[in-house]
């Protein structure tokens, strides 16, 4: 299961993200039509304590907020994980000091986003009907913590963005994607980190004549 640090383009179909903090979907609507935003949120409940909410907001290719909810904490807000998890590098230096250790960690990284695990977890369904009228790329937000998992559905093509750091990927999710590299740009920075072991996935990436231009080694942590 990897983390991934920019932009990956995605065809017309729902996606799941565990949110690190949150996600931006850049939605391709070049006739300005009418669709509609579609969010089932799941909430694993483990690492944080305490109600947390959901930020959810769409703005139209001019910027304007067409939409803007809070979608309210699950209810359950008992603490579960005891240690102090204040961001994605505390839980990878957990990792890693469990592996330096010769020990293994309680719970694979990858459980909460195993497919059977994640059906299992109760979801709730929000619908955000969006006039369309404005011609561009719309911009959707989600934003919340490292329990929820969101999937998103808005039936138009569209690139999704990790933030501040991530966007976190499951199974075969990213194996074949693509980066969006804005005219002029003097580079690439991009990020991958696996903690589950045995580490068996690499990051390749390639230009689009297809040449391989960077290769990440596989079983390293990043």
């Amino acid at each position: 299961m990897p983390l991934l640090s920019f932009l990956i383009l995605l065809a017309p179909a729902a996606s799941t993200h565990r949110l690190h903090d949150g996600i931006t979907a850049f939605v391709n609507n070049p006739g300005g039509k009418d669709f509609t935003v579609k969010l089932a949120v799941r909430d694993i409940n483990i690492f944080e304590s305490g109600p947390r909410e959901l930020l959810v907001k769409v703005y139209d290719p001019a910027g304007k907020s067409v939409v803007r909810v809070v979608i309210p904490d699950d209810g359950v807000t008992s603490r579960a994980f005891l240690p102090p998890l204040g961001a994605w590098d505390h839980e990878a230096w957990y990792y890693s000091y469990i592996y330096g250790k010769g020990t293994q960690p309680m719970i694979r990284w990858g459980a909460f986003s195993a497919p059977d695990r994640l059906a299992s977890v109760p979801k709730r369904d929000f619908t955000y009907p969006i006039k369309g009228g404005v011609k561009g790329v719309y911009r959707v937000l989600v934003v919340g913590c490292v329990d929820h998992y969101v999937t998103l559905d808005v039936g138009l093509p569209y690139a999704v963005a990790g933030h501040p750091d991530w966007i976190h990927g499951h199974g075969d999710q990213w194996s074949k994607s693509h980066v969006y590299v804005p005219r002029g740009s003097l580079g690439l920075h991009a990020l991958f980190a696996e903690y589950d072991r045995p580490r068996r996935r690499k990051m390749v990436i390639r230009d689009p004549d297809g040449k391989e231009i960077a290769a990440s080694k596989a079983g390293v942590i990043f």
